[in-house]
């Protein structure tokens, strides 16, 4: 959720959303609001942000699902990775503020590229 939102619409590397300037915060955010789900869904998530990061810039190469998604013109994943997340933390009480508004952004920029249909 955390990358794979962000790197979705920009066509960027997971390295350089990572290390971007305005893009490396939110990325954070995004994982440590998905971290505070797992806590309070009682599962947790091994590792800290911090070291998760550290690997994004160093080695985020790779193309995820979504990026292929948008670069071959399929409807992208959006369930799994915002609507979910968030129906979750709404049962558990969990702030996703970043999320959802990267989440939105995601959405919005889906449907403009014809890629999921409009919703009122």
């Amino acid at each position: 959720a955390a990358l794979n939102t962000l790197r979705a619409p920009t066509g960027a590397r997971q390295c350089d959303v990572a290390a971007d300037a305005g893009t490396g915060p939110p990325a954070e955010a995004l994982m440590r609001e998905v971290q505070a789900l797992a806590t309070a869904d009682g599962s947790g998530i091994t590792g800290s942000v911090e070291d998760r990061m550290k690997v994004a810039r160093e080695k985020g190469i790779h193309k995820p699902s979504t990026l292929q998604d948008f670069e071959t013109g399929r409807p992208i994943e959006l369930g799994a990775l915002v609507d979910a997340p968030l129906e979750m933390a709404a049962r558990l009480g969990v702030a996703m503020p970043e999320l959802s508004r990267v989440g939105s952004l995601l959405r919005l920029t889906a449907i403009a590229a014809g890629l999921l249909p409009q919703t009122t």
